[in-house]
C-alpha cells in the first residue's frame, strides 16, 4: 500500500514539473515570438520616418525635373509637399487613433502602412507637382496613422513596467529612420 502511495505521489509531482516546464516553455515561445514582432515593428518603423525626410537632400533635383524656380522649390517642394504630409498625417492619426480599440490593430496597421507606403512608392513615377502633391499626402496615412497603432500594441504586447523601454526603443527607430533619410 505505501508503495502505491508513493507512486501516486510521484506521479503528481511529476505532472506538476511537467506543468511548470510545458509553462516555462509557453512562456519563453511567447517571448521570443513578442521579439520577433517587435523587431519587425521597430524595423517597419525606422522605414516609415525615413519617408519624411526622403525629399529634402534632393529638392533642387527634384524641382529641376518640373522646371521650378529657386523660389519655387522653397515655397511648393520645401513648404507645400511637407504640409500636405501633416494636413493628412495629423487627422489620419486622430481617426486611426479612435479606432484602434475598435478594429482589429494589427490589420488597421498593415492597412494604414500598405495605403501610405503605396503612396510613397508611386512618387517614383511622378510627371506633374500635383501628383506628388497628392502622393506625398498619402505618405503622411503611414506616417500619422502608425503613430498610435505602434504604441497600443505595445500596451497589448508588454506588461506596464517594460513599456517605457518598449516606447524608448520605438523612438530610437523613428529618430533613426529619420537620421538615414537625410
Amino acid at each position: 500500500m505505501e508503495k502505491g502511495v508513493a507512486e501516486g505521489c510521484g506521479g503528481e509531482r511529476e505532472s506538476q514539473d511537467e506543468e511548470k516546464v510545458d509553462e516555462a516553455i509557453k512562456v519563453s515561445c511567447w517571448k521570443s515570438e513578442r521579439n520577433v514582432t517587435m523587431g519587425l515593428l521597430l524595423t517597419i518603423t525606422c522605414f516609415l520616418f525615413m519617408d519624411q525626410n526622403l525629399m529634402a537632400p534632393n529638392l533642387t533635383d527634384i524641382a529641376r525635373s518640373f522646371n521650378m524656380t529657386d523660389n519655387q522649390r522653397d515655397t511648393k517642394l520645401g513648404g507645400e509637399i511637407s504640409l500636405s504630409l501633416f494636413l493628412v498625417g495629423a487627422p489620419v492619426s486622430l481617426i486611426v487613433g479612435f479606432h484602434a480599440d475598435r478594429v482589429n490593430r494589427k490589420i488597421l496597421y498593415s492597412a494604414v502602412v500598405l495605403f501610405g507606403e503605396t503612396g510613397c512608392l508611386l512618387t517614383a513615377f511622378v510627371e506633374e507637382y500635383w501628383h506628388l502633391f497628392v502622393l506625398r499626402a498619402l505618405t503622411g496615412v503611414a506616417l500619422g496613422g502608425a503613430s498610435p497603432l505602434i504604441y497600443s500594441m505595445i500596451a497589448d504586447m508588454y506588461p506596464a513596467p517594460e513599456r517605457p523601454r518598449a516606447s524608448a526603443l520605438v523612438g530610437l527607430a523613428m529618430g533613426l529612420g529619420l537620421r538615414i533619410s537625410v
